[in-house]
């Protein structure tokens, strides 16, 4: 019930947009060692 009452009362569409903002790094980090990681396992198989 308070979770619902504070998404819905006073946060703003930018809200969602400004949090976001500083995982992208760690996404694209996360991204990079997927695919790092994935490359040595098919050169090793």
């Amino acid at each position: 019930m308070a979770v619902t009452a504070t998404l819905g009362a006073g946060a703003g569409a930018g809200a969602g947009a400004t949090a976001a903002r500083p995982l992208v790094p760690y996404a694209a980090w996360c991204l990079f060692a997927i695919v790092l990681n994935t490359s040595l396992v098919r050169r090793d198989a």
